[in-house]
């Protein structure tokens, strides 16, 4: 059984002729079950968590990334629900990573039903699809116990789990392992130096944990784009964590 969640910011007119759309090819691939809207006023935990003591399988979040980043979180813990993601808005990265088109031709992906299993990262209580990022300031990384990584100031730091931006970080969400990405010099005895650009290193390396601490001030760190928490932070991988319906023009296999 599906259950949609509408986010909140789609009562805004601009989305209601979407919306129709959407509505109108669920009814007709005989799509339709409960549905429910985000809100300050309502815990989207005990929201899903209810759902699916009633019979749901296929949670469907209807909105944008920050939408799926509220569900992942509570999916989380239900690694026998799957993730559906009927993209509406402008800031869908996630959706298409999995390769799920726009509105109501999210409708034909959903009946498909291709579903695979995905890592999913964590980091301290929160958990993320494709990255976290950092300046590189004051930071050190401590990695699978083994060593100790310490960006340039000005060196940008990201760790992926699904990179869909950087050409020279290829990284697949089903390896079991994340990925370190630094701009910026760093130590030669754990680098693995990709090419130079704007005369400045770049390096990869995989993990499964990881330890950032700061020496003086907190620093932030955004996930997925869409929130940010603050150092100190452990970063883990769940491999195979989460189901999710996927698209034939997904950005992995």
């Amino acid at each position: 059984m599906y259950f949609y969640i509408y986010d909140e910011f789609l009562q805004e007119k601009k989305y209601r002729a979407a919306l129709n759309r959407v509505e109108n090819r669920l009814t007709d691939l005989e799509m339709k079950h409960r549905t429910a809207r985000l809100s300050i006023l309502k815990n989207i935990k005990e929201m899903i968590g209810d759902e699916i003591k009633k019979g749901a399988t296929t949670i469907v979040a209807v909105g944008d990334d920050s939408t799926v980043f509220k569900i992942i979180n509570v999916l989380a813990f239900h690694p026998g629900v799957t993730l559906g993601i009927i993209p509406i808005g402008p800031n869908n990265n996630i959706a298409k990573i999995f390769g799920i088109p726009p509105e109501e031709e999210a409708c034909e992906v959903l009946s498909s039903r291709i579903i695979k299993k995905l890592d999913l990262g964590k980091i301290n209580h929160h958990h993320f699809i494709s990255e976290v990022s950092f300046k590189g300031e004051g930071i050190s990384i401590s990695l699978d116990d083994q060593f100790t990584v310490k960006p340039e100031p000005d060196a940008s730091v990201r760790v992926y789990n699904f990179n869909f931006e950087e050409p020279n970080a290829i990284t697949n969400p089903q390896d079991g392992v994340l990925e370190l990405f630094v701009t910026g010099k760093a130590p030669s005895f754990f680098k693995k130096k990709i090419r130079k650009e704007n005369k400045k290193d770049i390096s990869l390396f995989s993990f499964k944990e990881a330890e950032i601490t700061t020496e003086k001030e907190s620093t932030l760190i955004t996930i997925d784009h869409n929130h940010t928490i603050k150092t100190p932070a452990h970063i883990s991988i769940l491999s195979q964590k989460l189901r999710v319906i996927v698209g034939k023009k997904r950005m992995f296999e």
